[in-house]
């Protein structure tokens, strides 16, 4: 992940408890991981190897079957811890000694699982309530678990405890509510484990798809539309039909970048909190993904960030951005368009479309990154090779 916050490189005795180095804690964390994952296999009971049993393959096969279901969800479950933990360490700059303390216990829940889906799977054919006491054990340590590593990162983001100073507090909360996905698929199935042990257990199959259902109830929550941003450079919130504050920059590959070059064309201009961030990266690719579609209706991208210029290059490097990125290391440009983030360093996630004419025609400001391109489209009739007029 790029990041302009500086380091200093200084030395840190060993009763301080805290530091920059996160290697140790990732890589104990990620063999706790592996043998969790690798313990699990061996809680399939398998048959005895010998004599060939009289029955076929698939007879034996199916009788374990209820095994080889808990198997793939349990493993899929750890999976998905594994996959949220890297997120959230990917996140963070410095560790300290209640950071590891949290870590440690949530290991242990990881490394428990193993044995929780052994009574799983010996119980859940036996009597109805110890079918329901086993599900509820198991799905208990997992949202456990899930609000220890909810919990971490509120620790770590508050006050920007022990990540970026500047990091943008819409990256903070969207990461927060989407940790808080996990112990609430283990209510619901612990609920539901209460009517019938085995649907509980499927519950958990929602941990496929729950990336995808949180983004869509964001969106519900965080429409993309016409909005206004903070007092910009024309002393009062940009609103649709105003005229775009002008520039005239060095772009981060080094060519000179003005709004008077785009002057019969439209423009998306997109501001970004900080490059390599979760969502910054996705809105990114999202514009760079489109851009095809974006200049076949006469659209021009242009993405500017409050990074430094060598941020920007090995930003757009990495992820072969085709459009030139503005450094606006001074917040200068950010401050003329009202979208520097209150208290903070940092632009706000925010898209102007502006059209041939120099005046604004939407302004998207949205939590979900995906929402920036799809409505810079919005207002136009979807002609391919078309010019664009500024009318929405």
């Amino acid at each position: 992940m790029l990041d302009d916050e500086e380091v200093v490189e200084r030395y840190v005795p060993p009763w301080e408890n805290r530091g920059t180095d996160l290697s140790r804690i990732l890589a104990l964390s990620d063999g706790v991981f592996a043998f969790a994952m690798t313990l699990l296999v061996l809680t399939i009971a398998l048959p005895a190897l010998g004599t060939p049993p009289s029955t076929s393959f698939w007879m034996v096969l199916s009788t374990d079957e209820t095994s080889i279901i808990s198997f793939i969800l349990a493993f899929i479950i750890i999976g998905s811890f594994w996959n949220s933990h890297h997120l959230v360490f990917s996140y963070l700059r410095r560790w300290d000694r209640t950071l590891v303390q949290l870590n440690i216990f949530l290991l242990m829940l990881v490394a428990l699982q193993p044995l929780a889906l052994t009574f799983l799977i010996a119980f859940l054919s036996s009597t109805p309530t110890s079918a329901v006491q086993a599900v509820a054990f198991f799905a208990a340590i997992g949202a456990c678990a899930g609000l220890l590593l909810a919990g971490i990162w509120w620790y770590a983001s508050s006050e920007r405890r022990l990540v970026n100073p500047h990091m943008d507090a819409t990256e903070i909360r969207y990461l927060q509510y989407q940790l808080m996905a996990s112990p609430t698929i283990f209510a619901i199935s612990i609920a539901v484990a209460f009517v019938n042990p085995h649907y509980g257990e499927y519950v958990w199959i929602a941990f496929v798809p729950a990336t995808f259902l949180f983004r869509h109830v964001l969106r519900r929550a965080a429409p993309a539309g016409p909005d206004t941003v903070t007092e910009g450079g024309l002393g009062r919130p940009l609103r649709p039909g105003d005229r775009a504050p002008s520039f005239d920059t060095i772009a981060a590959d080094g060519s000179r970048l003005a709004l008077s070059q785009f002057e019969g064309r439209s423009l998306a201009l997109y501001f970004f909190p900080e490059c390599g961030t979760l969502g910054c990266t996705r809105e990114s690719r999202s514009f760079r993904d489109a851009m095809t579609e974006l200049q076949n209706r006469g659209i021009s991208i242009v993405g500017a960030s409050t990074d430094p210029r060598g941020v920007q290059v090995e930003f757009a490097r990495v992820e072969g951005l085709p459009f030139p990125l503005i450094p606006d290391p001074d917040a200068s440009l950010a401050r003329r368009y009202g979208v520097l983030a209150k208290g903070q360093h940092r632009a706000r996630r925010v898209t102007f479309l502006i059209g041939p004419d120099g005046r604004i025609v939407r302004i998207v400001s949205s939590l979900v990154p995906d929402n920036h391109v799809r409505a810079t489209m919005e207002p136009w009739a979807p002609k391919s090779g078309t010019p664009l007029n500024a009318a929405t």
